[in-house]
């Protein structure tokens, strides 16, 4: 795109964002303008070299909606405060380093290196302790009948036209209504995610 790579974030660049490759972590945030990561020094572009790898540092083997919402607030607000070294002793003891554990850098343990832009922090190396793409590493992938897969795409469409009519009438819907119309619909989601795990 030329000149326009420069302030647009591209399809090159949203694949950067999204990649486990250890010189894509934190890179390439602007959802629309790049402009903000080459300012703000989170800007990277895709190698040639090494193409990014679709996916999260540590694989999350389900589909359930619900989990992959929120199983990060528990691995960096429960779990992480409680890593210890290979000795036994824990990385974060006393309270104030498990506030840094929850709110600094997700890579962040004491004694990595961090820099202080405006009111947060950010890693000085990215790269820093994460693991290199295994090629061998499996998809997760539980199987599923073309069946099933035709039945989960029906289903979506039909959760689709649901939705959009609930944006259309839930002004006038009371809160009750409106709240059992949204349980219903996540209730639908998480139906297919249980499809998808074969649950």
């Amino acid at each position: 795109l030329g000149p326009l790579e420069y302030i647009l974030n591209t399809p090159s660049h949203h694949r950067v964002h999204h990649g486990r490759n250890p010189y894509c972590i934190d890179k390439n945030y602007g959802g629309t303008l790049i402009i903000w990561d080459r300012l703000f020094g989170t800007f990277e572009w895709e190698k040639s070299s090494e193409k990014p790898v679709y996916g999260l540092v540590k694989n999350v083997e389900t589909f359930d909606q619900l989990y992959l919402q929120f199983f990060v607030l528990k691995e960096l607000g429960w779990n992480k405060g409680k890593l210890c070294d290979s000795e036994g002793k824990p990385l974060f003891p006393g309270f104030v380093n498990k506030i840094k554990a929850l709110l600094w850098p997700p890579g962040y343990i004491p004694g990595s290196r961090t820099k202080q832009f405006f009111l947060w922090r950010s890693m000085v190396d990215s790269t820093e302790r994460i693991p290199e793409v295994d090629p061998k590493q499996a998809r997760y992938d539980p199987g599923m009948s073309i069946t099933m897969k035709v039945y989960i795409v029906l289903h979506f469409f039909v959760q689709l036209f649901t939705f959009l009519h609930f944006s259309v009438i839930r002004s006038t819907l009371s809160y009750t209504h409106s709240a059992i119309s949204i349980a219903l619909m996540v209730a639908a989601m998480q139906s297919f995610g249980y499809f998808f795990d074969k649950k």
